[in-house]
């Protein structure tokens, strides 16, 4: 898993400029979006890029389950706008067990008895440019069920922003593995900046302590997903994927984790659990960029067939006042003892122009926490951040 620049021979990634501009696709839950963006070099039909993990695009190794046509994300070049397309027409399985070449860290985590196993996987951080995408994969052995980013680096004193955290391929296409993709921007002031994604990935053992495969639990896991309406100038835009009923039940199922992708031009501002579902916000900043967000909600069946036991959520935020500038809001509180932390989320609310979220890190205390962090931009504004986590937890048939 090493870095690789415009055509890669081994991988089969070819990068195209079509004539005037750049169509990049992103496949996703089957479904495929696209961000077109204005170009002046008609004749460059390639562009060289730096991306630093072969299995990036698209959840990669995932599509082989998924019928694996093409797809692709942004990523920086380092000096300017995102330009790439990419097809990937190989399929490659999910990095061996926490590949350093691929992870900063893993961290695993489990409910007191062991029976439900989590792994934060921390990918490595990775230049963007002025703006871009990573994907962190989960390994072909656990299910996605959460994930988070952050910018890194960069000038402090003018910062970048995230754009979107949400999940492709692998489980929601009722296959195991699967990433959790997440990019960012500067926005009006340049400032070329590295972004780190982490993935989270579940395993479970049935209640006889056997292995419960993610084969066998991946068809279990669904995705919601909820389009907003279109916003206004300088305005926001707000969607729900509320979690589905349980098939043939009033029930609803147990809710996992969950993202957000707005149209290009917004920025998150929140990627937050509630008890209907995942909330996604997004606002233009500055410069009028009216548009639409995508909420993802991932859930699960409560009782998988042979599992011996039924699963069963809780969600905690916890909230406070953010002066102008950056704030780092953590949820510390710590996890229930019969329960293991399985997704993160934040919420940046502002009181005057604008603040957005920088930041959304899973962290590795005691049975899991969240932290955020969100800041104004050219515009200083106070307001209040919330930092959430979502925890799974046995309960009886």
């Amino acid at each position: 898993m090493s870095e690789i620049e415009g055509h890669d021979d081994a991988s089969q990634l070819t990068y195209q400029r079509r004539a005037g501009s750049i169509r990049v696709s992103v496949v996703s839950l089957g479904k495929k979006r696209f961000i077109d963006t204005d170009q002046t070099d008609e004749k460059q039909n390639k562009v060289e890029f730096e991306m630093t993990y072969k299995a990036l695009v698209c959840g990669l190794g995932m599509l082989a389950f998924v019928g694996g046509s093409g797809c692709t994300m942004e990523a920086g070049e380092g000096g300017g706008t995102p330009e790439t397309v990419g097809e990937v027409q190989n399929a490659f399985s999910a990095a061996p067990s926490c590949d350093a070449s691929l992870y900063a860290h893993c961290w695993d985590q489990s409910d007191p008895t062991g029976a439900i196993q989590v792994r934060i996987y921390e990918c490595k951080s990775a230049f963007v440019g002025h703006a871009g995408a990573r994907v962190c994969l989960v390994e072909s052995d656990r299910v996605l069920v959460g994930g988070g980013g952050t910018v890194d680096g960069g000038d402090p004193n003018i910062g970048a922003l995230l754009t979107q955290s949400f999940p492709v391929s692998g489980s929601l296409g009722g296959a195991a593995g699967g990433g959790w993709a997440v990019s960012s921007k500067d926005h009006i002031y340049s400032n070329p900046h590295n972004l780190k994604a982490y993935a989270i990935g579940l395993k479970l053992k049935d209640s006889n302590g056997v292995p419960y495969l993610a084969s066998r639990l991946a068809p279990f896991v669904h995705v919601t997903t909820a389009n907003s309406s279109a916003s206004g100038n300088l305005a926001a835009a707000a969607a729900v994927a509320v979690t589905p009923l349980v098939s043939g039940a009033s029930t609803r199922e147990v809710m996992l984790g969950g993202g957000a992708s707005p149209t290009s031009g917004q920025l998150l501002t929140a990627v937050l659990p509630t008890a209907a579902g995942w909330v996604a916000k997004s606002k233009d900043h500055l410069a009028s960029s009216p548009g639409t967000i995508t909420a993802y909600t991932i859930s699960m069946s409560p009782c998988p067939t042979g599992l011996g036991y039924c699963l069963a959520q809780d969600i905690t935020i916890v909230s406070g006042a953010s002066a102008s500038g950056y704030h780092n809001q953590n949820a510390f509180v710590s996890t229930p003892g019969n329960a293991v932390m399985i997704a993160v989320g934040g919420s940046a609310n502002y009181n005057g122009s604008g603040r957005m979220l920088v930041a959304l890190i899973p962290q590795p205390v005691g049975n899991g926490a969240a932290s955020m962090l969100s800041k104004d931009h050219g515009v200083a504004d106070t307001g209040s951040d919330s930092a959430a986590f979502v925890t799974l937890r046995r309960t009886p048939l």
